[in-house]
């Protein structure tokens, strides 16, 4: 990405750092009879599914988190204007939409990103 750079960035309700959990999994259960939701980050981390899933590169395991970090990648821009709701289903956790996510190794409590381990690069704005 080199000096590619976005000006002005509107997010609607997107998963900004990620999502961890699917509101409704019967999908997955359809081709993944028997895996649990702590072993989804070993099929979305690959280098297959960062390639050709797009979902997978959301995938933000708070048990899991160093890989998180070890793939993700940010677009660096000038202005952000972030909206969510706390009533939104689809996005887990809903403030992801806002940039915070679980707390590292603790899916029930979120975290603002200004207070989590993040790589250097990933941060180019202030929340």
């Amino acid at each position: 990405m080199d000096d590619h750079r976005v000006h002005r960035w509107v997010s609607l309700a997107g998963p900004n750092m990620g999502e961890y959990g699917t509101p409704s999994p019967e999908w997955l259960r359809k081709y993944f009879p028997d895996i649990a939701l702590e072993e989804l980050y070993t099929l979305w981390y690959t280098g297959f599914s960062q390639d050709h899933i797009s979902f997978a590169g959301y995938w933000n395991d708070p048990n899991q988190y160093d890989g998180y970090l070890k793939k993700v990648e940010f677009l660096p821009h000038q202005e952000v204007v972030l909206l969510g709701s706390p009533v939104d289903e689809i996005i887990l956790p809903w403030d992801s939409s806002l940039f915070n996510f679980f707390t590292p190794s603790n899916e029930h409590t979120t975290s603002s990103m200004k207070t989590m381990k993040v790589r250097k690069h990933m941060i180019y704005f202030s929340c």
